[in-house]
């Protein structure tokens, strides 16, 4: 979880930044577009990045499973 918390671009973006960033997008195209529940978006138009950071009690497991409802 440590490694895949690591920011690794000077952006400061990490895989698991990468992970939830992807599920967000995903979520919202292929979930909306075939007419299946949406999870909750982390966008706060307060801080637009905010889908590109895993908070500290997001765990790899949970973020992980929400990409796997993403892709059912």
């Amino acid at each position: 979880d440590e490694q895949l918390r690591r920011r690794v671009t000077p952006s400061g973006m990490s895989l698991l930044g990468l992970l939830k960033h992807l599920t967000s997008v995903e979520d919202g195209r292929c979930c909306g577009t075939f007419s299946r529940p949406v999870l909750a978006a982390p966008f706060d138009p307060a801080d637009p990045d905010a889908d590109w950071r895993p908070e500290p009690h997001e765990s790899t497991a949970a973020l992980l499973d929400a990409y796997a409802r993403t892709r059912v």
